[in-house]
This record gives structure tokens, sequence and C-alpha cells, in this order.
């Protein structure tokens, strides 16, 4: 955690214990709960609330943060000054604390398959000669097939998206996007080639995964 500044329970018992059999057991849960009553960790909270996060609406996995104890102790034991935490970020980057880690799941799948991310592009603006008009500002970009993709992690599936899917189509002429579950990908597949079949979409090539997907190992891009 003050390594990385990684606040996803999930994501830093795989780094302690690569058998998935110890991070999916009983044993990390009870590591958690002793580092939290040493003070080195809390539950991560937003207006009091603890924050929890799952691909799956109402389930959650933990997020976690060093105190200042625990930020003591990093400081110690590893002669170095802990990374700022991802919470911040995620409080403040994003319209929800969902979004905002699906963003950063979605950043850390990519970089596991070996693909380059800006996880800070810059917008894109429709008119060049109009910075601050009508412009696309997608969650991250990759460089994939030696070529510059935006990328929207994407929440709900809903037909008035198709204006947005075609607006970055417009400007990037590509586009890759991801996600929560695959049932959802499923459905984005399906609407997207049935809007391309009416036309409602430019025919520039879209790449679909899922973050459920790629947290139960499948590696590939669907192609629309």
């Amino acid at each position: 955690m003050g390594a990385t500044g990684c606040i996803r329970s999930w994501r830093l018992a795989r780094t302690a214990c690569p058998d998935q059999a110890a991070w999916t057991g009983g044993a990390c849960r009870v590591q958690w709960r002793q580092l939290e009553q040493a003070g080195y960790i809390r539950t991560a909270s937003s207006g009091g609330a603890p924050l929890r996060w799952h691909f799956r609406q109402g389930r959650g996995r933990p997020l976690y943060d060093l105190t200042s104890a625990g930020r003591d102790w990093y400081r110690q034991r590893c002669d170095a000054e802990p990374v700022p935490s991802e919470l911040p970020w995620v409080l403040a980057h994003h319209v929800s604390v969902r979004h905002a880690v699906a963003i950063l799941e979605a950043r850390d799948h990519l970089l596991s398959l070996g693909i380059p991310v800006d996880d800070q592009p810059p917008p894109c603006p429709e008119r060049a000669d109009d910075p601050w008009g009508i412009r696309s500002e997608p969650d991250l970009a990759v460089y994939y097939s030696e070529r510059v993709w935006p990328v929207e992690v994407q929440r709900d599936i809903r037909m008035s998206n198709l204006s947005k899917w075609a607006k970055s189509l417009e400007l990037f002429q590509r586009l890759v996007l991801v996600t929560f579950c695959t049932d959802r990908l499923e459905r984005q597949c399906r609407m997207l080639s049935e809007a391309r079949a009416q036309c409602r979409l430019p025919d520039y090539p879209v790449l679909l995964a899922s973050l459920e997907g790629w947290e139960d190992g499948d590696r590939q891009f669907l192609s629309v």
C-alpha cells in the first residue's frame, strides 16, 4: 500500500499472496483486520460510509487507506516516502466512486496485458479552432496496434450513449469500450452491431472487453 498507493484490497492481496486460494480465503481478511486493529490502515470512507467495490452491483470488496501511523511505519521500515494514495483521486476525479475505481481497474488490467496506458489523457476538441467547445474526454488512452485508442469505461448500457460513441469515433477513428460485467459486454456488442447495421455509427473499429472477463483470465478483445 505504501509502495503503490493502491487502496483496492483484492489487488493488494494478490500482490502479497500470488496463490489465489490464499487471497480468496479468510486468511487475508484476518490480516486486514489485524492491521486495522493495530492502527496502520483504515477502511476508506466517504461521508462516513465505508467504501467497497465490485464489478457487480450490490456486492463489494473493501477499500483501505494507510493511517498516519501506517505511513510512519512504512517510512521507518522501507526508508522511503509512501506513494500518494489513490483515495483522493477516487473521491474527487469522477462522478462516482464505483466508476473511478473501475477506471483504475481497467488501467491495471490493460497494463498487465502489456499495453501502454495514459491515465490522464488530454481532451480532444471537436474543432481545433474551438478548444473550449464540444470535445471528447476519454477515461483512458492506450497505445495498441501502433495507434492511440481512447478508452471509455462503461457503467450502464444505454441507447442514449450511442451519440457519445459516435462522436468519439468521428474524432479518433477508433474506440475501446470496457464494461463492468460479461453480460453487459454481450449487450453492448449487440447494441453496437445493430447501430452499425442501421448506419448510426461511423464505420471505424471498436474493441470491447469487460472487467469481469479480465479478472477471470479472458485476455481477448471483442471487435465490432
